[in-house]
Order: structure tokens, then sequence, then C-alpha cells
């Protein structure tokens, strides 16, 4: 692959962001167009210039944060590809970036090679499966969506989301109770132990987008 990806990084922790820059002008693969200290930098950006091919994407950021930014690129700039960042691994910030369109996650504790790994299969194939990832899935077995009653089919894309608990009882107009039993059968039918290991099983097996 002899093209040179073009990168955006945003970050609100200037140190981190400068130095990730820097490292990652070190690759002849790698041109850093511009750094940012949130989202709304990066919105001002687009207006004048060509979009990169990858936007790498802290989760947390004042003034327009990584959701917002993602939702934002997928709207107007959907070729776009967006890597998410963070120091936490809150599983349902990371489910609802990968929601919205982030390629994948990688923790800001990873090795510094783990990100341009990231960035080469991203760029190439449109996703990357990093090993906090595979480890999240690496019981996960595929069964058949059938086994799922009609009503569990509607309430598992609001499992994927960043929703409360309180907010799907309300839109599926039942009790949170009711919210509970039909996630533990979810959970149990497609063998997975989380909402973030049911958001990734979905997403990669087409469920949501």
């Amino acid at each position: 692959m002899n093209t040179v990806i073009s990168i955006v990084v945003c970050d609100d922790h200037t140190m981190f962001r400068k130095s990730l820059s820097l490292y990652l002008g070190t690759f002849k693969k790698v041109k850093v167009l511009k750094d940012f200290a949130n989202g709304h930098g990066l919105v001002k950006f687009l207006q004048h210039h060509q979009p990169p091919s990858l936007v790498l994407m802290d989760i947390k950021m004042p003034v327009m944060n990584g959701y917002e930014s993602t939702a934002f690129l997928k709207q107007y700039y959907p070729k776009v590809r967006v890597i998410a960042m963070s120091s936490f691994d809150n599983e349902l910030a990371i489910a609802q970036i990968l929601h919205m369109g982030a390629s994948c996650f990688v923790s800001k504790n990873d090795e510094p090679d783990e990100i341009c790994k990231a960035i080469l299969h991203v760029h190439q194939y449109g996703y990357y499966m990093n090993k906090w990832m595979r480890y999240q899935q690496k019981n996960q077995v595929v069964p058949a969506m059938q086994l799922l009653t009609a009503k569990e089919k509607t309430i598992l894309p609001l499992l994927c989301s960043s929703k409360t608990y309180d907010e799907i009882a309300s839109i599926s107009n039942i009790s949170i109770k009711t919210v509970d039993r039909h996630r533990d059968e979810i959970f149990k039918k497609l063998n997975v132990q989380s909402r973030l290991n049911l958001a990734l099983f979905a997403i990669n097996n087409g469920i949501v987008v």
C-alpha cells in the first residue's frame, strides 16, 4: 500500500496530542495534517480543507466530544474513518462510539505500535480488532438470531446504544424489570456477558449499523 494516509488528531491533552502527532510523522505512509483539542476545531478545518483519510478521535473532549464529532463525520464526511481513543475502558462509552461509526477503539495505554497497526488496518480494511476488542469477544459464539423473540429483537439495538435502562423501558413501554429480563435472555441466547459484547457482536454481524 503506497498511498499516504492523511490524518487529523483530536485530543484535549496537549502533550499527548502533540507527542502522538510527532510520532506518527516519523512514518512515510502517514501524514498528520493537523491536530485539535476538540471536534469544533476539526469542523472548522473541514470548512476550508480536504477531509483526511482518518481521524484519531479522543472520546472525552470539551466543547465537542468524540461522540458528537464522530456523528458529524458520519453524516457529512462518511468516507472519513474514525479510530476512537481513550485512557479509560468504559464499556458503554466504547460501545456507543463504535455504534456511531468508529472503525475501532485503541486504548491510550497501549504500546505505540498498536496505533500504527490500527491506522494501517483501518485504512486498508475499514476496521481493526485489537487485543482489547478480541479479549471482549474471546468466548463469543454466533448463534441463530431465530432464538430471539420479536420483542427481544426490538430491544437488542437499544441495548447496543448508550441509552440507560430507564430510557429503554420508556421507549419500549415496559418496566425496567422487564428490560432486565429481556437483557438476560438476550445475553444467554447470544452467549455474551455485557452490553459491550452485545454491541460488538451486533456490529460485526450486521445486526446494527
